[in-house]
């Protein structure tokens, strides 16, 4: 959205190669390309689903069923190391893993932003760790709140 905003002519043109490339020319080309970028939202929609490949899910349901399954898939292979039981090894491993995982979803983020894949790997680092210092610090404050 912000890119239609701030670079409207650009992006309509990346309407009009999109439409060429699906073979539309002339006139009928012009016709179609104001039209689509006459509505905000289908433009957003346009461009959304023919540049970037992405699709609404068909039903939130199932849209958050795939996010816990995705969840669960994430949290199971950080956790792995816990389950050989290597002591302080498992610790090392698992946030090795961890920070790895986190580098990884950021660069592949960056196949629907657009982004630099290194920035987008280490923005995804840090969001993480700063998570993860965040829940460790409340953690110790609820133990000590809390009696065990």
């Amino acid at each position: 959205k912000a890119e239609i905003k701030l670079f409207p002519e650009e992006e309509e043109e990346e309407v009009r190669y999109i439409l060429k490339e699906w073979g539309f020319k002339g006139e009928l080309l012009d016709k179609a390309t104001k039209q689509i970028v006459s509505n905000e939202d289908s433009w957003i929609d346009f461009l959304t689903k023919s540049e970037l490949g992405l699709e609404e899910p068909e039903s939130p349901a199932l849209g958050a069923f795939i996010t816990l399954i995705a969840f669960i898939a994430g949290s199971l292979i950080t956790l792995f190391p816990y389950f050989i039981n290597l002591g302080i090894i498992s610790l090392v491993l698992s946030s090795v893993i961890s920070f790895s995982m986190l580098f990884i979803v950021g660069v592949v983020k960056t196949r629907i932003t657009g982004e630099n894949k290194l920035r987008g790997g280490v923005e995804m680092l840090i969001v993480g760790t700063i998570a993860f210092l965040i829940s460790y610090f409340i953690g110790t404050w609820m133990e000590q709140i809390v009696p065990t």
